[in-house]
């Protein structure tokens, strides 16, 4: 499979041309026992910035992963572990072209993402379990940028100045910052969740389902800017619960999301300005109503 793009502006001109898939191998050793390994390309294109002449590199990502996947105990337990590491190239950063004063977008060097995914799934009786986590480490390449929202405002629009250079300019260079080795963002190291129920019998056709499910989201930043905690969000604790009744084609759920109600940040309107900061939902009370046909 092969993905082909090409940008044009008034100023400058820039082509893809990138060849993507997958190749699966698949292992059943034994009915229960799945193994498998995998090798996947990602592809986002480049483009151009208009009214400059500069163009940046399309995105590619390549996946590899190793797996195993059980039915154990008569099926009552179901197991899954898999590993991965990724090789992330030409990651587009938006930035400060420092020599026009414009915002324009800027390639980072190969950068890694690697980790371990598992999840075990169980039911015995009325009792159901869900368990699942993810250890992740990630690092970006070797790239120095503008730490753009340290900036006064008297930067807006300047160039960088020349040697010798004190009017009609700004000097960056004390706000460049070397950020190679950071962690990709929205890339916490940790992420878990554990969900329990219990299904308790009414009658022929109908029950009573509790469930509570736990997950934890650790501290991660929403840029690649982490020299400071000026973009870290916060570690997250959360727990929904919910209550249904299943008779037939008639199903109702009172549930209760965040019931802590923990306030936490979920994400950011961009890497460069931090202006925009979007809060997780509340605590959220409600009830479904789902009947089939």
């Amino acid at each position: 499979v092969g993905e082909y793009c090409q940008h044009l502006s008034t100023a400058a001109q820039q082509t893809d041309s990138v060849p993507t898939g997958q190749i699966d191998l698949n292992w059943t050793p034994i009915p229960g026992q799945f193994f498998y390994a995998f090798w996947a390309r990602g592809y986002t294109s480049g483009g151009v910035i208009v009214g400059t002449s500069n163009g940046f590199k399309p995105e590619i990502v390549n996946d590899y992963e190793l797996g195993w996947k059980s039915q154990l105990l008569n099926n009552h337990l179901q197991t899954s572990i898999g590993g991965y590491w990724m090789r992330y190239q030409n990651m587009q950063l938006p930035t400060l072209d420092i020599f026009n004063g414009r915002n324009a977008v800027t390639n980072i060097p190969a950068s890694t993402i690697r980790g371990i995914e598992a999840t075990l799934n169980g039911q015995f009786g009325g009792f159901g379990t869900n368990l699942s986590l993810t250890i992740d480490n990630s690092k970006i390449g070797n790239v120095s940028e503008v730490a753009t929202f340290r900036l006064p405002a008297s930067a807006n629009g300047q160039v960088q100045c020349a040697v010798g250079q004190t009017s009609g300019c700004f000097d960056y260079t004390p706000y460049i910052a070397n950020l190679g080795g950071e962690q990709n963002p929205y890339t916490p190291k940790f992420t878990a969740s554990a969900t329990v129920n219990y299904r308790i019998p009414l009658g022929a056709e109908s029950s009573l389902l509790p469930s509570v499910t736990y997950s934890y989201t650790g501290p991660q930043f929403n840029s690649i800017f982490q020299v400071d905690n000026y973009y870290l969000m916060s570690a997250r604790h959360l727990v929904n619960t919910s209550l249904t009744y299943d008779n037939g084609p008639w199903e109702v759920q009172a549930y209760c999301n965040n019931c802590t109600n923990q306030t936490y940040v979920a994400g950011a309107g961009g890497v460069s300005s931090g202006d925009v900061w979007y809060y997780g939902s509340p605590q959220q009370l409600g009830v479904r109503v789902h009947r089939s046909f």
